[in-house]
């Protein structure tokens, strides 16, 4: 009796199981708000060789797409923009021989007597224009002509007007720092050219655009200058630059290995095959501009982002699956949190090259993420803390009529519950709860009341989140 009431004694001492672990929390303060989100970060960026930008009746080219595509900003020209002769709409180019070649800048898309000079830049803008949107033309920098690149400014403005044309951004060159054929004429150039560009040449020539610009425009040009410019010694191109150009591309030794690989690209961790963090590039860009003097430092502008540098090869399921969506939202989500100002994707958002300009294809999730976020769109930022889970990023605004919205990114292959806990609300509001459609989970659109403690909510496993909070 004696050992088997020993036993009970020692069984009724045991201590209580521990509880389960509550919901990690998440605090938004709508009282405090900080800068805007910028509109101009859900751009697109277009090469001057697309054959698909035309005018709705060239039956040779896909008729314009319309409204709905979400864009608010396009970069004209990339990687093409520094081989582009303008006046002849002839793109320049090397063969597999070596052999110099002038071909036509639109591959027989388009015909119509109604563009001439500059047809392919022209024909982008009218689709700019039509959007609603805002242009960055990169101008050819690398022949070192500003007065040809002045001709170009003057033909859109007589095309547009003079206001449609003041309100483009001028970018000055492509990549300058890995320019072969600095100053070379385009008919001229040769294969084994090794005119660099250095960076005070870069600042130079800069600053001699800007005069040639604004004789055409009629106004101070807004400048666009690649981040070559800031290893420049000489400083005096501050105060003619509007923004300064970076580029991301997560990856650069081939499509990455998995999808939670891909979807940590903007943060990689330990071992990862990323080119590294998008942030660190953008705070190392910012340390940079701003040793020039408080309040003069351009804004940034990633006007060249995706997962690889060769655009994404579509043939790449990995690039259109759910982890490309989880990608674009926290990329997205990144250029928010460091206050970019214009932001370009320089690869198909839809299923085919043609997009999202034209009626061919259909988006890809990674273009659902970019649009859920577009609710965030001019939104003033608001604090968040603690810092969310590991894997779990977050942005939080303030929109017009007392409005919140918080974007939620999971970029682990589990999903995940916390508690969103907001403060300076009225006690009194409506939660509506946007999850995009994963493969395990076909999202949905549900409301519900916000209680006294917050929101619940459940993150599917590399899923993408946009909670809209309205006063009742």
């Amino acid at each position: 009796m004696l050992v088997a009431g020993a036993v009970v004694a020692q069984v009724r001492a045991r201590p209580a199981a521990p509880a389960a672990p509550s919901a990690p929390q998440l605090i938004v303060d709508a009282r405090t708000s900080g800068g805007v989100v910028s509109p101009l970060l859900f751009g697109l960026g277009v090469d001057v060789l697309s054959p698909t930008y035309s005018r709705p009746s060239d039956t040779s080219c896909t008729a314009f797409f319309g409204q709905s595509t979400g864009i608010g900003l396009v970069r004209i020209g990339a990687v093409t923009a520094d081989d582009y002769d303008w006046q002849t709409d002839r793109y320049y180019r090397f063969s597999v021989s070596g052999r110099r070649e002038s071909i036509p800048a639109t591959q027989g898309c388009f015909s119509s007597p109604h563009y001439g000079a500059g047809a392919s830049v022209l024909r982008v803008l009218d689709r700019v224009r039509q959007l609603g949107a805002t242009a960055v033309v990169v101008l050819n920098g690398e022949i070192d002509d500003p007065q040809n690149a002045a001709g170009l400014v003057r033909l859109i403005v007589r095309r547009y007007g003079a206001a449609f044309a003041q309100g483009i951004y001028w970018e000055i060159g492509n990549a300058p720092a890995t320019w072969q054929h600095f100053g070379v004429p385009l008919a001229d150039r040769q294969q084994n050219d090794d005119a660099a560009c250095l960076p005070d040449q870069y600042a130079a020539l800069v600053r001699s655009y800007a005069p040639a610009l604004q004789a055409a425009l009629g106004a101070p040009p807004r400048i666009v200058a690649d981040e070559w410019i800031a290893n420049a010694t000489d400083q005096s191109w501050i105060g003619t630059v509007t923004a300064v150009d970076t580029q991301y591309h997560a990856f650069t030794n081939g499509p990455p290995a998995d999808p939670g690989e891909l979807a940590g690209g903007v943060v990689p961790a330990a071992g990862h095959t990323s080119t590294g963090s998008l942030d660190q590039r953008l705070d190392n860009l910012r340390s940079s501009l701003g040793q020039y003097g408080s309040g003069s430092a351009p804004q940034i502008f990633v006007g060249t982002w995706n997962i690889d540098d060769n655009l994404q090869d579509q043939d790449d399921p990995l690039y259109g699956s759910q982890a490309q969506a989880t990608f674009v939202a926290d990329l997205l989500l990144h250029l928010m949190q460091r206050q970019v100002a214009m932001a370009a994707w320089s690869q198909p958002l839809y299923t085919t090259t043609q997009a999202p300009f034209t009626s061919v294809g259909s988006p890809r999730p990674g273009f659902h993420a970019f649009m859920l976020l577009r609710a965030l769109s001019g939104g003033r930022l608001l604090s968040l803390h603690p810092a969310p889970p590991r894997g779990v990023d977050a942005v939080a605004v303030r929109l017009a009529g007392g409005r919140l919205a918080v974007a939620l990114v999971n970029r682990g292959r589990r999903g995940t519950t916390l508690r969103l806990a907001l403060k300076g609300l009225p006690a009194a509001a409506l939660a509506t709860i946007h999850t995009l459609p994963t493969e395990t989970d076909g999202g949905a659109v549900t409301t519900r009341p916000v209680a006294s403690g917050g929101l619940d909510l459940r993150l599917p496993p590399l899923g993408v989140m946009v909670v809209g909070v309205s006063p009742r």
